[in-house]
């Protein structure tokens, strides 16, 4: 007869695992968030240098407060690089593969759908690029979208 091993650790096996995963996480996480914040904080940090001083100088003489300064100012500065931000933020995770494909084993989004039908098994080429072409579209619909309700352009 075989024996049944269950799934237990005892307190000295999942105290040291967590020595050995936590730090994992932290790396990864960091490895994955850091870009994206630093593009993020690039991006706004070269918008507010740009805004022109007289603005803030003839509100200060007008009276204004330092949040309506930043209400009526700085808010409305920053509203298309914000707009541009999510476009790209939704672009790339949209499109994001790597992730996904690397870390699940049975998930069905659009990219790691169109990743198996053009280059595993049977290869249809020609169904994996009609789904690319779908992909590219729903993006442009919802960037056109995006562009005319949000920002109003």
């Amino acid at each position: 007869m075989t024996e049944e091993k269950s799934f237990s650790l005892d307190r000295d096996e999942a105290r040291f695992g967590w020595y050995l995963i936590l730090p994992a996480v932290i790396i990864i996480g960091g490895l994955i968030i850091y870009p994206i914040i630093y593009n993020i904080y690039l991006m706004i940090l070269s918008r507010l240098q740009s805004i022109n001083t007289t603005y803030y100088e003839a509100a200060e003489i007008d009276g204004a407060s330092p949040w309506q300064k930043f209400r009526h100012i700085t808010l409305p500065e920053l509203y298309l690089v914000v707009g541009a931000i999510v476009i790209l933020r939704v672009i790339w995770n949209f499109n994001k593969f790597e992730e996904v494909y690397l870390l699940t084993d049975n998930v069905k989004v659009l990219s790691v759908y169109t990743y198996f039908k053009a280059f595993t098994g049977a290869m249809q080429q020609g169904q994996g690029a009609s789904l690319a072409l779908i992909q590219f579209l729903l993006l442009v619909a919802f960037i056109l979208f995006y562009v005319k309700r949000v920002l109003k352009w």
